[in-house]
């Protein structure tokens, strides 16, 4: 299992990031409805399939209402390769999963700063627990069983790479 795909399996793009930090209290199905009302705004808000921070800010918060400030934004998107007018594509903004500190704080359930096979299985339901002990054997570099914040940023490859 390659950095890159510990990555997808445990990043989160940066739309969904910002919209779970911002939790106005939705459930699953009202938020990936929003997911996908922000996704459609952001693609056609100016046709050219690449927005700035200030453009992604119009369309979440002022559009689409979502509580955040430009900061938010910054923070999440930069590990996402920008142009030279930092300009950063829609599809990566919406698609590329990131592993930022906030995706390991919302997997870090209890706040210990480590990340047990456990707290790894609720955040990623979907993994199997063949593919949590894969990637908890290929992150733990310490062997105390658990996934720490430079564990995890050591295995990280910006989007770039990738």
């Amino acid at each position: 299992m390659g950095d890159a795909q510990i990555s997808t399996l445990l990043g989160q793009p940066a739309l969904v990031q910002l919209v779970d930090k911002a939790d106005n209290g939705k459930n699953e199905k009202e938020k990936k409805e929003l997911l996908r009302k922000i996704e459609t705004q952001c693609k056609s808000f100016d046709g050219k399939g690449k927005l700035t921070v200030d453009d992604y800010y119009s369309v979440l918060k002022v559009q689409c209402k979502v509580d955040l400030t430009k900061n938010d934004i910054r923070k999440v998107v930069a590990d996402l390769p920008m142009d030279k007018n930092y300009k950063i594509s829609v599809q990566d903004f919406c698609r590329t999963p990131i592993l930022s500190d906030e995706v390991f704080k919302a997997m870090d359930k209890n706040n210990d700063g480590q990340i047990s096979k456990g707290e790894l299985k609720l955040a990623r339901k979907d993994l199997t627990m063949k593919q949590i002990q894969s990637i908890m054997s290929k992150l733990d570099d310490d062997g105390n069983g658990t996934i720490s914040l430079d564990e995890l940023k050591k295995s990280n490859p910006t989007p770039a790479e990738v």
